[in-house]
């Protein structure tokens, strides 16, 4: 099945597909966790429009995984920090459709995004993630050390955020 999932560099013509995945993997995975009013403001249509912009920035980069038949089911970008960290570069995201999870398919985007920004003479990256998030161990697993805590809010609730690094892209 995995043999079956193509990667390649995204573009703007992807931001609906990447919007589908990005709102199912919220709702599936942080449901209970964010509150349900977050959620339901999250939709395809404001994503869609979020994800069309990036790709006007020169320093953002995506790459999807998709399907023989071009169904986007997985998508993980990168670019300028968005944060005062000491970091060269931020991965923004990786998000995997929950029912192809475990599956391999987040390391190899990960991967791609970590090539871009090597390639773009970074030597360090980080991610924040929610501190609740489950997919803390992924990120470990990928390397990612923890380096940092901070507050943010959704729908006016503080939540508390975690920084991942990796202080050396290429060894």
């Amino acid at each position: 099945m995995m043999s079956d999932i193509t990667y390649r560099e995204a573009t703007a013509d992807d931001a609906a597909s990447v919007a589908r995945v990005h709102v199912l993997s919220w709702h599936k995975s942080f449901k209970g966790i964010v509150p349900d009013t977050f959620l339901e403001k999250l939709t395809i249509e404001n994503r869609t429009e979020h994800f069309r912009k990036r790709f006007a920035d020169s320093f953002y980069k995506m790459f999807v995984a998709e399907t023989l038949d071009g169904q986007v089911v997985g998508f993980a970008d990168g670019g300028k920090p968005r944060h005062d960290v000491p970091y060269d570069a931020e991965l923004y995201a990786i998000y995997i459709l929950h029912e192809l999870q475990g599956k391999g398919i987040g390391a190899r985007l990960f991967e791609r995004v970590k090539d871009f920004l090597i390639a773009q003479r970074n030597t360090s990256m980080y991610l924040m993630a929610l501190e609740a998030s489950p997919y803390r161990p992924f990120y470990e697993k990928m390397g990612g050390r923890l380096v940092g805590k901070k507050q943010i809010k959704l729908e006016d609730v503080d939540f508390n955020a975690v920084i991942y690094g990796w202080e050396k892209l290429v060894e």
